[in-house]
């Protein structure tokens, strides 16, 4: 994992200077065929290059961090995506993860969910009954396992689970949590 984010900032490194020598030569080209140098001095010259550099850096920066810790909006969807109905608004996550989509954009992702005992239950039951679902739905993702590890929880503490093609909700009604581990791809 050190060796991605190492590569991946000497990337967005380099993508940075070329960035920084595409503007500066922009600018002198502006500068040249439009502007006349007076109207603007060459000190306000480097302060709009760098205040783009670093508005370029800061947005790539951010792309970059929630690439790799996806916000609680992102869960949300997921869960959107795979159940076709939404949760409710003051439900609490208690453990996520979702690894970097590979080349082809396939990923895994994890989350545990806490909800009152009466959105529980109607989750519960309208998932149970939904025809997508069944019990025979199975595989396997070591995301999964960090998602229970940050819980301290096991696989074998929820007592129900469902699921379809790429989608698993597991159901532990003592603490009212819905655990939902989907395959993207």
């Amino acid at each position: 994992m050190i060796i991605v984010i190492f590569f991946l900032f000497l990337i967005f490194s380099i993508i940075c200077l070329l960035v920084w020598w595409i503007l500066t030569l922009i600018l002198r080209l502006i500068e040249k065929l439009w502007l006349h140098k007076r109207l603007i001095p060459s000190e306000y010259r480097r302060r709009i290059r760098l205040g783009v550099l670093l508005i370029i850096a800061l947005v790539s920066g951010l792309m970059i961090y929630t690439a790799f810790y996806p916000s609680k909006s992102f869960f949300l969807d997921e869960w959107k995506s795979h159940t076709n109905f939404n949760l409710p608004s003051d439900s609490k996550i208690i453990s996520r993860f979702a690894d970097y989509p590979d080349f082809h954009g396939d990923y895994c992702a994890a989350v545990i969910f806490k909800l009152k005992q009466k959105d529980y239950n109607s989750i519960k039951q309208q998932l149970l009954s939904n025809k997508e679902f069944n019990d025979s739905t199975n595989f396997y993702s070591d995301i999964l396992d960090k998602v229970l590890k940050g819980s301290g929880f096991k696989e074998s503490d929820f007592n129900k689970r469902i699921g379809k093609d790429d989608a698993i909700i597991y159901f532990r009604d003592s603490d009212n949590l819905i655990l939902l581990h989907s395959l993207t791809n």
